[in-house]
């Protein structure tokens, strides 16, 4: 758990893991055998105390392991949070910059537009500017990127 680096996202902390899942089918094995030789011992059982086929993995939980550092791919950047332009639009006020809605859309200092497109989708058009990676780093801000 060293190496994870952990991002801040509102309640939660999030991190990447590059891991591989497996099951230990062994002890799968020895406990679905010994449940079924406890069935087929008691011949007075109802059919009531006959297992389904959930019963038989009680106990047994895939297992988590590291993936080896061969296999590790960089993987493209996630962005968790749905900030509200409305809540955005604070941010940037209080960093100073002239904001206004208009038809939905967040306009900054008469030149950035700022729109959601669709859920979890967010636009910023404008001329390349200092204001314009202020208004873009201000809104990465926004999000946990891991």
């Amino acid at each position: 758990v060293n190496p994870l680096r952990f991002i801040k996202a509102r309640d939660f902390e999030l991190a990447w893991i590059d891991a591989k899942t497996f099951l230990d089918t062994e002890a799968l094995n020895t406990i679905t055998k010994t449940k079924i030789r406890d069935v087929d011992s008691d011949e007075e059982s109802d059919d009531s105390d006959q297992m389904d086929t959930g019963e038989l993995a009680v106990g047994i939980l895939p297992e988590l392991d590291a993936a080896p550092q061969s296999e590790v791919r960089d993987h493209q950047d996630i962005f968790v949070n749905e900030p509200r332009l409305s809540d955005f639009k604070q941010v940037l006020m209080k960093a100073g910059l002239q904001v206004e809605f208009s038809g939905g859309v967040l306009i900054c200092d008469n030149a950035i537009a700022i729109r959601r497109n669709e859920p979890g989708h967010v636009s910023l058009e404008g001329p390349v500017s200092e204001a314009f990676y202020k208004v873009r780093s201000l809104l990465y801000e926004q999000y946990a990127v891991v």
